[in-house]
């Protein structure tokens, strides 16, 4: 027993006692529970945080290279827009040309006729 160790406390001191340390014990162990709960929440936390800004950073390399495609094929669409144009440019003066001298055909054989019947 307890007197027998020379223990100075009666047996329900020391129960009490060896219950307060318990009780003393096992709050020390949640409270050690839970700062390593908290510690890896904020693991978690920081973790979650570099994914977040990796993905934001990837979807904004992501938009340059497609904004950079789309600038180049807005490019590419106007050049050829201008080529087109132009060559319709060509092709509406190579008509002009072609109806003058088409016009001029036509006055040359109007005075041949009319100087062809004057020499009758």
């Amino acid at each position: 027993t307890a007197r027998e160790r020379g223990s100075l406390l009666s047996p329900d001191e020391e129960a009490q006692a060896r219950s307060t340390g318990t009780k003393q014990a096992e709050s020390e162990g949640q409270a050690a529970a839970a700062s390593e709960r908290k510690q890896a929440a904020r693991r978690v936390a920081a973790v979650r945080d570099e994914l977040l800004r990796d993905r934001e950073a990837a979807a904004a390399l992501l938009a340059r290279r497609w904004s950079r495609k789309l600038d180049d094929a807005r490019a590419l669409a106007e050049s050829e827009q201008r080529g087109r144009r132009a060559r319709l440019t060509a092709l509406r003066r190579q008509l002009d040309a072609a109806e003058a001298l088409q016009r001029s055909a036509a006055a040359a054989l109007e005075e041949a006729r009319r100087g062809h019947i004057s020499d009758l």
